[in-house]
């Protein structure tokens, strides 16, 4: 007798984050199989790597490591929300409960206490609205962020080239023009200057200097089709969201276009191990 397919059944399939068994086998165990890999894999854990405060520990770091850098779902090719990823925290404290606490002495405290299990949850809300410039909701990314300019004007973008009616001044003005500027570096090939220069301008006014950016830090909204970097200010040391838009009217003064080239043609994405930083 042929059975009927139970509605929204493809849609239960890929919330895993409803079925534990499923979300260990799909996601929890192989991110705690990845991140933990100097550890080892969750199987060939054992008992002696548990003891005293190494439990804590252990978790202490995986928090960590999440936080620094969101694992990115599988299916929709977009970072995990935070509940899914307290769904992995549980999930995994619950398998390492299951394999080992029944062997401790009675007198022996939790494996994973309460109180490090809610600081373990904050770590994980915390550095993934850190890291991807998120507020306090997954919705939130623009808050605290940097202003985006409305519209282009003399105030957000320099053309002083017009602003002089000798030609001979026009001439020396292009030694500070933005256009000019990138135009010359442009067609010499020079395209890491070129992103420098541009990244750098269009934040004056918006950001304090710059100590460092990191291509880690970076993250493209497909939605408003915005480039947010973490500006780490030098002065400060805060770190605030500032969002670069595509520039339609002048091309070569485009910072998507520049960091094409640079990555494209200019070795941009070539660099040592363990380094992530950009400009």
């Amino acid at each position: 007798m042929a059975t009927e397919t139970p509605p929204n059944a493809s849609l239960a399939r890929e919330d895993n984050s409803h079925n534990p068994d499923r979300l260990w086998n799909a996601t929890a165990k192989p991110l705690w199989n990845e991140r933990m890999r100097d550890y080892g894999t969750f199987d060939s854990i054992t008992e002696d790597d548990l003891v005293a405060d190494n439990s804590i520990l252990l978790m202490t770091t995986f928090c960590n490591r999440v936080a620094a850098d969101p694992p990115i779902g599988k299916r929709l090719k977009t970072p995990l929300k935070y509940d899914t990823l307290k769904m992995v925290l549980t999930t995994i404290i619950r398998k390492f409960n299951d394999k080992f606490a029944r062997g401790l002495a009675p007198n022996v405290p939790a494996l994973f206490p309460e109180d490090d299990v809610k600081r373990w949850k904050k770590i994980l809300k915390d550095g993934k609205s850190r890291t991807l410039m998120e507020g306090d909701q997954d919705s939130e990314l623009f808050k605290n962020c940097f202003p985006i300019p409305k519209q282009h004007s003399k105030r957000t973008i320099l053309f002083p080239a017009q602003d002089f009616q000798s030609q001979e001044a026009r001439d020396q003005s292009r030694k500070t023009d933005l256009n000019s500027l990138a135009t010359f570096l442009f067609r010499r090939d020079r395209y890491s200057e070129l992103a420098k220069l541009l990244i750098t301008f269009k934040a004056i006014g918006r950001g304090g200097e710059v100590k460092f950016l990191s291509y880690r830090r970076m993250y493209f909204d497909e939605y408003f089709n915005v480039l947010f970097t973490q500006w780490f200010q030098k002065k400060t040391l805060k770190s605030t969201p500032l969002g670069f838009v595509p520039e339609f009217d002048h091309p070569e003064s485009c910072v998507f276009l520049a960091l094409g080239c640079y990555w494209a043609v200019g070795q941009g994405l070539v660099r040592p191990p363990g380094q992530d930083i950009c400009c």
